[in-house]
């Protein structure tokens, strides 16, 4: 993911592929993506607006504490662009 993120920052046609076709850059990127019925929306954050998504929550129906924190520690860690270097 963060090759696809300094892509995006670097190359203006590949930014407005992602915009307007997100499925079609993932290929380039060869990111895997979920079945052809799943939507994407890109946002674009800036230095003052950030979007915090929050997953699905699991369709399992009974989950401990423990489970959940691990289930939430399995994603990609919180990373804010003012702190990476390109």
């Amino acid at each position: 993911m963060a090759k696809l993120i300094v892509r995006t920052w670097r190359d203006e046609k590949f930014r407005e592929l992602l915009e307007t076709d997100p499925k079609a850059a993932f290929d380039e990127m060869g990111v895997p993506t979920p079945a052809d019925n799943v939507t994407f929306n890109v946002h674009f954050a800036s230095a003052d607006n950030y979007h915090l998504v929050i997953p699905a929550a699991p369709k399992v129906l009974t989950l401990d504490d423990a489970d959940l924190i691990a289930i939430a520690r399995s994603g990609e860690q919180l990373v804010f662009p003012s702190v990476l270097a390109c």
